[in-house]
């Protein structure tokens, strides 16, 4: 129930559509094609597929029930299509990302903005583009993975509790950018 009665059920299987089964259909037409091309490395890996859940899918706030819903579906099939594409030689990876710089993020107002950044215990401001494409070139090293970008956000009620994993996560991520960035370059060197 929301404030305004039963929730919409159109408007919630339409999220569910878009955000699960969208991602479920790319990943298994893009897991086709990439099962059909020649390996690239001795252990016969072929690709990789890196799908993208939120932060939502571990703590999603009041009134987000249809896209917490996708994006936990989104974060649970990750190391099911791990086992299953692996005999395929395809890797999956997930990025749950808490709030991103985004052109979408340019239409909301200051206050609002400085609400969000004043949610993030360090650094108090969104995740940056660049920073979510250097997780995505780290993750190219890791099989059936989950990573959040949060910088130890918990979403439910702006909560800034940290676990220690996100702050050892996002220390070891500050501290790696020149290696990714190498990486990156390396990688589309080809």
């Amino acid at each position: 129930m929301s404030k305004r009665g039963p929730h919409d059920l159109d408007q919630f299987a339409n999220v569910i559509n878009v955000n699960l089964l969208g991602t479920f259909n790319v990943m298994t037409l893009g897991a086709e094609i990439i099962a059909k091309q020649e390996p690239i490395d001795e252990d016969g890996q072929r690709g990789i597929v890196i799908n993208t859940a939120s932060v939502a899918a571990f703590e999603g706030q009041i009134g987000q029930v249809a896209y917490a819903a996708s994006k936990g579906g989104v974060h649970s099939m990750t190391i099911s299509a791990a086992r299953d594409l692996a005999s395929s030689g395809i890797r999956v990876n997930t990025i749950a990302p808490g709030i991103v710089e985004t052109p979408m993020m340019a239409g909301i107002t200051p206050e609002f903005r400085e609400g969000l950044e004043a949610s993030v215990p360090f650094p108090a401001r969104l995740a940056r583009p660049d920073e979510f494409a250097d997780l995505v070139v780290d993750l190219y090293a890791h099989v059936g993975l989950v990573s959040r970008i949060n910088f130890g956000t918990q979403v439910q009620n702006f909560d800034t509790r940290l676990e220690v994993s996100e702050r050892v996560g996002y220390t070891a991520f500050q501290q790696s950018q020149t290696l990714l960035r190498a990486r990156r370059k390396k990688l589309f060197a080809r």
